[in-house]
């Protein structure tokens, strides 16, 4: 019987961080929320890639750069940008990839996209990942 609850219970909660979402009120001007954020340490240095999603029906300004704000330094441009969509939809979907030394990674973390920001990392310090080990994250609280 206390298996059984315990494997509701973890149904339960993979099914809750399935649907909230990254953030509650991600910023209109930027077109797109964040769906998940990924990160893979490489000795001294993180990729994270940050996966975004269309919120509205205005499509992602080509024109206007992507870039990560490391608290309130200097912006990081991306190493890699993947886009996904159609035609008849535009890009639904942008994976950004950005290649950032662990001493930048201390502070919030923003991600400037068209006109807006929206939060990648709210806390003080990185978590824990072991060297080229990897970790997605579903919220800004990481």
């Amino acid at each position: 019987m206390t298996l059984y609850a315990l494997l509701g219970l973890s149904a339960l909660f993979a099914a809750a961080s399935w649907f909230i979402p990254y953030e509650w009120s991600p910023d209109p001007a930027a077109r797109f929320k964040i769906a998940a954020t990924q990160v893979k340490r490489d000795r001294d240095y993180y990729w994270i890639t940050v996966h975004l999603k269309k919120s509205g029906q205005a499509d992602h300004d080509l024109m206007k750069p992507v870039r990560l704000i490391p608290g309130l330094l200097d912006e990081i441009e991306p190493a890699d940008v993947t886009f996904a969509g159609s035609p008849e939809t535009g890009t639904n979907e942008i994976w950004v990839k950005f290649w950032i030394h662990r001493d930048r990674t201390f502070g919030p973390l923003f991600l400037k996209i068209n006109d807006g920001r929206l939060n990648v990392k709210t806390s003080e310090a990185m978590p824990a990942i072991g060297d080229a080990m990897m970790r997605t994250f579903t919220s800004p609280r990481w």
